[in-house]
C-alpha cells in the first residue's frame, strides 16, 4: 500500500487520510513503513462521545465479570 501511495501522492504532492481501527499491531507497522517511505505520519483518535461512553461501560462490565 505504501508503494501505491508513493506513486499516487508524491507526483501531485497530495495527502492521504487512512481510517483504521487499533487492532493488533498492523496500524503501527503500516505507519512505520509509511514513515520509512518518506511520508509524514500523524495519528488522531476522535470518537463520538456517546459511542465512547457505551464502549467504556461495556468494557468495565466485562472486566468486572472476569475478575
Amino acid at each position: 500500500m505504501c508503494n501505491v501511495l508513493t506513486f499516487l501522492l508524491f507526483s501531485i504532492q497530495g495527502m492521504a487520510l487512512v481510517f483504521a481501527p487499533l487492532r493488533g499491531e498492523t496500524l503501527t507497522l503500516f505507519c512505520q513503513l509509511a514513515q520509512q517511505a518518506g511520508f509524514f505520519v500523524s495519528q488522531h483518535q476522535q470518537y463520538d462521545a456517546q459511542v465512547m461512553d457505551v464502549h467504556l461501560k461495556v468494557r468495565h462490565m466485562i472486566k468486572n465479570r472476569n475478575t
